[in-house]
């Protein structure tokens, strides 16, 4: 006989990390050989237009689908922020009320690291956890939930979804090809990229960039629009503004090397590492949150400091001038994913823990 789980949490849209991961949970073949799932959106008790939670809907529907599914497992991806776990919290008062096992999925870091933001709410989400199983992406993170008695740890890192090996072709004639794909904002480490890409301009490296990403603040896209302008970079640098499917595909393939210089709080595991380095791509990143499990430095990628445009323009100038290095890490890259985030591996490993001592 299947398990049955409630699975609640975000799906796209917007189609973020987290959110591609909890559609590709739900949706999985191999897991829905073995376990039923009804799902939650977070959508759902929440206003469409204003976004705006609608507390009392948020609990009927709880009551609803755990009444029609009468799940073994209650399986929370928990939210970012401090305001929407209020609800969340009780969730999971319900659900231990219910005697169901509980499952917590930290997909983000932020949720935890604002226990410190006043006297009632780390408490409050210390007591919410105590004794329920966490669901972390990394072992990094370790730190961040000290006095939280979790009964059982489990890891489960992000993952792409391909799996066969992908050989990425290199042009040793063309100009070495940038790419920047994120979010769009001072946190994700853009200006640091814009600086090295000035840097990279004035040592006459042979060089193109892109940019696929929205701006999520219209002062942060004017700045920065205003900076490239003013040091003559859009001459070097591709708006393409948010790509998905087939068009994302084919923008990693045609770029060598990725820049990530992100120094953002709430930054776990990004997704879009794990794409490029799938996909070949030569991976420049600082050494933030659970970004060190992804990359092998000088292997599969390069890491370097925080706020560091010159060790970016370095790291570049240097594989410019050695090219038949990027053919090699691409290699490195592609079979370190696929050995490690490959969709089948980390289901196998959910598979494993949700079917034990249900």
């Amino acid at each position: 006989m299947k398990k049955r789980i409630l699975f609640i949490g975000g799906f796209p849209p917007p189609n973020n990390g987290e959110y591609i991961f909890n559609k590709s949970l739900v949706e999985s073949s191999l897991l829905a050989n073995h376990i039923l799932f009804e799902k939650l959106a977070f959508s759902e008790f929440h206003h469409p237009e204003n976004g705006k939670l609608l507390f009392l809907r948020a609990i009927f529907l709880f009551l609803k689908k755990y009444s029609s599914s009468k799940p073994n497992i209650i399986y929370l991806a928990l939210p970012p922020s401090e305001k929407s776990f209020y609800v969340y919290f009780c969730f999971i008062v319900l659900s231990k009320l219910l005697r169901r096992r509980i499952i917590i999925h930290l997909n983000r870091i932020g949720i935890v690291r604002a226990r410190g933001k006043n006297k009632w709410f780390g408490p409050m989400l210390n007591m919410a956890l105590n004794k329920t199983e966490l669901v972390q992406i990394s072992e990094t993170a370790n730190a961040e939930y000290a006095g939280i008695n979790f009964k059982r740890k489990h890891i489960c890192p992000n993952y792409i979804p391909d799996h066969l090996l992908y050989k990425k072709e290199i042009n040793h004639s063309q100009p070495l090809r940038l790419l920047f794909f994120s979010v769009i904002r001072k946190q994700k480490g853009f200006q640091d990229f814009l600086d090295a890409i000035l840097l990279l301009q004035k040592l006459n490296i042979n060089f193109m960039a892109t940019v696929s990403g929205t701006f999520e603040d219209k002062d942060d896209s004017r700045r920065f629009m205003s900076y490239c302008v003013q040091n003559g970079l859009l001459s070097k640098i591709k708006f393409l503004g948010y790509v998905d499917g087939q068009e994302k595909i084919a923008l990693f393939q045609n770029h060598d090397i990725m820049i990530l210089p992100t120094w953002q709080k709430t930054e776990y595991m990004p997704l879009s590492i794990l794409e490029a380095q799938y996909y070949g791509l030569t991976v420049i990143a600082t050494k933030h949150a659970a970004i060190p499990d992804l990359i092998v430095d000088g292997k599969t990628g390069f890491f370097v400091d925080y706020y560091a445009p010159d060790q970016i323009a370095k790291k570049v100038e240097y594989l410019h001038n050695n090219r038949n290095l990027l053919g090699q890490i691409a290699v490195e890259a592609n079979e370190f994913i696929v050995k490690n985030h490959s969709k089948n591996v980390v289901e196998k490993k959910l598979l494993h823990f949700l079917l034990d001592k249900i």
